[in-house]
């Protein structure tokens, strides 16, 4: 067989319902042989295999290895998704995002995490190599940052992995294991913004992670760029038959947001007023 050169770049176990351990992959390193179902993949060092499937069983189940490495299991990168709690050792990320901000108990953040935590609200860090690159923060609708209502749908404040570690699929990795946590969910909305000069938020980026527009509003920001117009999205990613779409508050959308003040439509708390208008 003709030796395959492409990197592998995500592997995740799974057992398949015959017991068999499955190496699932977009792509296989030279040295690692496609064979049979009884041998689903072939590792040049069975050692390797045996530790690479003692740590998947041990850990969540993802590893990214280093590229250019000439065995698919040296140097691996582990992948872990943690909680954020109050006390806990990424306790300051309950008031922080990724951004290089100083860490800063503002008010409007404290107020929304008295209400939101005491039911349902959960931050997740996504941990590569060591170091925090990605995180997502949701609630149940009656909880979320934004003005979106729906029966049994938990509303993404936001989602976020830093440029250093894109390209790995760690977006989607972090909201997969949000519809994972929420069973009971029949749904999970988030906004989206078009035309808007931050580059966060993009609509294109939150539809590759599965959600699709049910509705926009056109505005402009009265504090920056006010000659310049955006659209922001409702999104959607229902999960089970029948779900029925949230619906929006969007009069009171142009207040801005208040839960995280890195956000492109923050209102500053000595903001008197609304802080976008209708085009």
């Amino acid at each position: 067989m003709k030796r395959q050169k492409r990197l592998l770049s995500v592997i995740k176990f799974q057992r398949e319902p015959a017991d068999i351990p499955t190496f699932m992959c977009n792509s296989f390193r030279s040295g690692v042989l496609l064979g049979d179902r009884k041998e689903h993949f072939r590792f040049g060092c069975w050692r390797r295999l045996l530790e690479c499937l003692k740590a998947c069983i041990e850990n969540i189940g993802y590893w990214v290895p280093r590229m250019g490495h000439g065995c698919c299991c040296d140097a691996r990168q582990k992948v872990r998704v943690v909680d954020v709690d109050e006390g806990g050792a990424f306790a300051g990320f309950l008031y922080r995002c990724l951004a290089s901000m100083p860490l800063r108990r503002y008010r409007s953040r404290l107020e929304y995490l008295e209400r939101a935590t005491a039911d349902g609200f959960r931050k997740r860090l996504l941990i590569f190599d060591g170091s925090v690159v990605g995180q997502i923060e949701y609630a149940p609708a009656r909880f979320s940052g934004y003005p979106i209502r729906g029966d049994d749908v938990v509303v993404m404040n936001c989602v976020w992995v830093l440029r250093r570690a894109k390209g790995r699929g760690f977006g989607k990795m972090l909201v997969e294991d949000m519809v994972r946590s929420e069973g009971d969910a029949t749904g999970f909305a988030t906004i989206a913004l078009e035309d808007h000069w931050s580059p966060w938020f993009k609509r294109s980026h939150i539809e590759k992670l599965g959600f699709k527009p049910v509705d926009e509003i056109r505005v402009r920001h009265k504090a920056k760029h006010q000659e310049h117009a955006f659209s922001i999205w409702l999104m959607w990613m229902p999960v089970k038959e029948k779900a029925s779409p949230p619906k929006w508050d969007k009069k009171n959308l142009l207040e801005g947001v208040t839960f995280c003040l890195a956000h492109p439509l923050y209102r500053p708390q000595t903001w008197k007023g609304d802080i976008l208008e209708m085009k």
